[in-house]
């Protein structure tokens, strides 16, 4: 393989890491960090450790909106209506926390875990069946073909 050939190659490379690393972070990252604190709020022994876990992670979802599911798309995964349940938990938490024995912990518990279940599906749709993500690799894949085809011949 000759040297333009292959910096052609490298660079093209490069930038789809480059692109690939972003995406997650600004994505997947994102919705760790989210499942993070539901997961957190799901093992906390107290209504104010859950309310600052629901609470954190509704902040943490706020600038997402609609729903990744580009393609069989559900109510599973739409990130509006998460928000929307994530915030009704909270408001019955901070409105039942004076009278902590009304509050039935276990309900609070397991929607947790169909808030993490649903921001799991989330995930996957953000980032491994993203469109964009697909083309970005097929052309790192063919213009390493194309690059390597050229400096042999």
């Amino acid at each position: 393989m000759n040297g333009k050939a292959l910096a052609v190659c490298l660079v093209v490379l490069a930038l789809g890491i480059i692109y690939t690393v972003n995406d997650y972070n600004a994505n997947v990252y994102t919705l760790d960090r989210v499942n993070g604190e539901l997961s957190r709020a799901k093992t906390s022994g107290n209504i104010e450790g859950i309310l600052r876990h629901l609470k954190s992670a509704r902040e943490i979802l706020e600038p997402y909106h609609g729903n990744p599911a580009w393609m069989f798309s559900t109510d599973f995964t739409n990130l509006d209506y998460i928000k929307e349940d994530l915030t009704h938990s909270i408001e019955y938490l901070e409105e039942k926390k004076e009278d902590y024995t009304s509050i039935d912990l276990d309900v609070v518990k397991d929607s947790c875990l169909t808030f993490i279940e649903q921001i799991d599906s989330c995930q996957s749709w953000m980032f491994w069946y993203k469109p964009l993500n697909w083309l970005i690799w097929a052309f790192v894949v063919i213009i390493g073909f194309i690059s390597g085809v050229i400096g042999l011949s």
